[in-house]
């Protein structure tokens, strides 16, 4: 399975990362909700383009932290998964932070300065963890291109909302 497949198929954002250097990405699972709320409405807003999107790029974000989770080891491709992570988190916070924001009022109107990125990943109806159904063999080759993969422009979340929205964030 190829990667970008890999990465659709899981529709995975929380990108939850500790407070320690370096950056580390964390299972979405890891993080929970500081209280239960109830969204307006669940799943994707196929009939508003501007949301869909951000729900999309949302769910390649959280994709992309829950492979970097799955890939974080002390090892060489390990680190070099970290690292990548952590370049590439830092480039894309800003698009990251309009998304969430976007996507709690979209989802929790009144409440959503009290939605977390895994009470958005709940309405989307996201994976909370990648398939327990992969082989070793594909996750060894996920984590093995996980780097240059972060490098396509499929994943430069700044660029694609930049050029959706024509204005620059963050």
């Amino acid at each position: 399975m190829k990667l970008s497949h890999f990465l659709l198929a899981s529709l995975a954002i929380s990108l939850v990362t500790s407070l320690a250097a370096p950056v580390r990405a964390q299972a979405v699972a890891e993080t929970k909700p500081l209280a239960p709320l109830k969204a307006k409405q669940t799943g994707y807003a196929v009939k508003h383009s501007t949301v869909l999107v951000q729900q999309v790029l949302f769910g390649r974000a959280h994709g992309v932290a829950l492979l970097a989770a799955a890939c974080d080891a002390d090892t060489p491709v390990g680190i070099e998964t970290r690292e990548a992570y952590a370049k590439w988190h830092a480039g894309q916070i800003h698009a990251i932070a309009k998304m969430s924001h976007d996507l709690a009022k979209w989802y929790f109107t009144s409440e959503a300065q009290n939605a977390t990125d895994a009470d958005i990943i709940k309405a989307l109806n996201l994976k909370p963890q990648l398939d327990p159904n992969l082989s070793a063999k594909e996750m060894k080759d996920a984590c093995a291109t996980f780097a240059e993969m972060l490098r396509g422009e499929r994943y430069d979340l700044s660029t694609l909302m930049t050029k959706i929205y024509g204005a620059r964030i963050g």
